[in-house]
């Protein structure tokens, strides 16, 4: 069994630069209750509050990548190399099938949690097939 931890900043958060220290903080409390070495049944889901929700603006592949990457920094700094390798980064920010490609290609991002387009079957197929093509060419 695994455990999903989701973490996310609110839009004032994110407007006065205080993004990554509330993720740090949030992230924290996990770090200091979770052995080493059970990351590996870790799932840190990262939705910024401010992306989700009908007509919100995802945020770019470029901001979550670089959101990500000091998530597993920060998880490789207060746990270990290995405790942030076998845990799983997940982005959760109105991912939809237009553009799920573009997450897909990101280093840190190991997958998605979809919301409202997965109430779609077509928009829910197109972000699958998109995500086995991503893993087809990664591999």
């Amino acid at each position: 069994m695994g455990v999903t931890l989701t973490i996310g900043e609110l839009p004032n958060q994110r407007r006065w630069g205080l993004a990554l220290h509330t993720l740090r903080k949030q992230l924290g409390a996990a770090v200091k209750a979770i052995k080493p070495e059970e990351w590996h049944r870790i799932v840190v889901a990262y939705e910024p509050v401010w992306a989700v929700g009908e007509g919100a603006t995802p945020c770019s592949p470029q901001e979550a990548q670089r959101v990500h990457a000091a998530l597993r920094k920060f998880i490789t700094k207060k746990v270990s190399a290995d405790a942030a390798a076998k845990c799983r980064l997940t982005y959760t920010g109105s991912v939809n099938e237009e553009n799920a490609a573009a997450y897909a290609q990101l280093e840190d991002v190991d997958g998605f949690v979809v919301g409202r387009a997965g109430l779609d079957t077509t928009k829910l197929r197109s972000i699958i097939r998109t995500l086995a093509l991503s893993s087809a060419v990664s591999h």
